[in-house]
C-alpha cells in the first residue's frame, strides 16, 4: 500500500476490487477517525483504468485525515479488495 500525504483534508483511496463495500469502510472509518465525516465516502470509476475505483474520503482536520493514514497503513481499518485488488492511499 502506497501511502502519502499533501496536507490537504480530503483522502484519496485508489482500488481495483472486485467489489467495493463502501458501508464497511464507513463503519471502519467512524471507529478508528473520530473527525471522519460519516457517509462522505464517494466512490467512481477511474477514466483511465475502468475497473480502478478512485474514492475520497472527508475528513474533520488534518490530524485527523494523519490519524486515518497511520489507521491505514498499520492496517487497523479494513480497505475493500478483492481478488487480486491493489489498495493506495494518497492525501
Amino acid at each position: 500500500m502506497a501511502v502519502e500525504g499533501s496536507g490537504n483534508r480530503t483522502l484519496h483511496v485508489t482500488s481495483v476490487p472486485d467489489r467495493v463495500d463502501v458501508r464497511e469502510l464507513d463503519e471502519a472509518l467512524k471507529i478508528h477517525c473520530p473527525g471522519y465525516v460519516p457517509e462522505s465516502v464517494r466512490l467512481m470509476r477511474s477514466k483511465k483504468c475502468p475497473r480502478e475505483f478512485v474514492g475520497f474520503i472527508d475528513m474533520d482536520g488534518q490530524e485527523t485525515a494523519d490519524a486515518a493514514i497511520k489507521a491505514l497503513s498499520r492496517k487497523e481499518i479494513p480497505l475493500p479488495q478483492g481478488r487480486g485488488a491493489y489498495m493506495g492511499l494518497f492525501v
